[in-house]
């Protein structure tokens, strides 16, 4: 989510109006999206009818707080009357955030454009755009952009966009690039299997079968359907993290349990989270979180007592403490042989592989598998 300077955006506002904008904004930042709506609000009532660019650059902040509550309608009159008074940069900052949740693309692709005029190489922008034009059917054309824009969304785009285009091989890339860093990934993992699918072959369709059935293993454990979503809207943003970190504990998901309450510690009302924590590492059989020294102790003497069930959990504690650690990645190998955990395993291999670079038998089972995950086997 882009946020305006707040220095800067205080310094084009009348004096009234500061106060409340500053208010709106840390609310915004803390999670508390209907009180921060309501401070902008304040802040608009407080500027005359003349002020339009003042107007528009708070009018820009009240759609970002009603985006981020689910209000697309709302947020999309907001962000239209903001931009009918003020075309500065950021509104349209901010309405490329509101017209990209609202998925209104047309819109979308152009301020994304406008702004890329001033900025030419913003990598959010680049993505915005890219998404644009690959919604609104300019496939070839959305490429460059999607592959210049970072993250997973990015990958994920590309990837449905080289499909469309026939080109599943070249869909496998970004998709296995997201596999690597998240093995949780359902869509990712669907989307692969696909592609291979569509590639045919015996080994290819192999495969796809494998990740299937990790796609509705992953489905199975994940559950009910989280609340965390309709926190978030409703301004709980520990409440939603919460909920986010139970899902990662259904899944198994150690690491990013932990990711997640750690972020929501530092929250108004991170208490809870801190509980949550210690609660969710008594669940795994530790007194609170350990060091890395005391999980490696720990996995050493459950792999000595061939206790595997602790040895896994020690493993995936010792990652949420050290994501490097060779030990804890060389022991989550040997619980990924099976050939319908082909996906977590080719995660743990592609850390191993970056975590010891000598080791030259785990460069070579990287290498293999990539080759065989990227369709490398004869298809039609």
């Amino acid at each position: 989510m882009y946020l305006p300077a707040l220095t800067l955006t205080l310094l084009a506002l009348p004096c009234p109006a500061q106060e409340p904008l500053a208010e709106g904004s840390r609310l915004l930042a803390e999670g508390d999206y209907p009180a921060a709506e309501k401070a902008f609000e304040q802040a608009c009532a407080r500027i005359a009818e003349s002020e339009r660019g003042a107007r528009g650059i708070v009018l820009a902040r009240m759609a970002e707080a009603r985006a981020l509550q689910g209000i697309a309608e709302g947020s999309v009159e907001s962000i239209r009357q903001a931009l009918s008074l003020s075309t500065a940069a950021e509104v349209r900052r901010s309405a490329v955030m509101v017209f990209l949740g609202a998925r209104r693309y047309s819109e979308l692709r152009e301020q994304a454009e406008e702004l890329l005029k001033l900025k030419p190489g913003d990598p959010g922008l680049r993505f915005a755009r890219g998404l644009a034009l690959a919604k609104t059917g300019d496939l070839e054309e959305a490429l460059a952009d999607l592959r210049a824009a970072p993250g997973r969304n990015a990958r994920f785009e590309l990837a449905l966009c080289l499909a469309k285009l026939g080109r599943p091989r070249d869909a496998l890339e970004p998709l296995l690039e997201i596999l690597a860093s998240d093995p949780y990934d359902a869509e990712a993992c669907w989307q692969a299997s696909r592609q291979l699918i569509s590639l045919g072959g015996g080994e290819n369709a192999r495969l796809a079968s494998a990740l299937i059935r990790y796609f509705e293993a992953l489905r199975a454990q994940e559950g009910q359907s989280s609340r965390a979503e309709h926190l978030a809207f409703a301004g709980k943003a520990v409440g939603a993290a919460l909920e986010r970190a139970r899902r990662w504990e259904r899944l198994g998901a150690v690491e990013q349990a932990i990711r997640e309450v750690r972020q929501a510690e530092q929250l108004p009302g991170g208490e809870a989270a801190k509980a949550w924590l210690e609660e969710y590492c008594a669940r795994l059989g530790f007194p609170g979180l350990p060091g890395a020294r005391a999980l490696e102790e720990a996995l050493a003497g459950a792999e000595a007592n061939l206790d595997s069930a602790r040895a896994q959990r020690a493993a995936k504690l010792l990652l949420a403490v050290d994501p490097g650690s060779a030990a804890a990645l060389r022991r989550l190998l040997l619980d990924t042989q099976d050939p319908s955990l082909v996906v977590p395993r080719w995660h743990y291999l592609t850390r191993l592989a970056a975590a010891a670079p000598f080791d030259e038998p785990v460069k070579a089972e990287l290498t293999k598998l990539r080759a065989s995950l990227a369709g490398s086997a004869r298809g039609r």
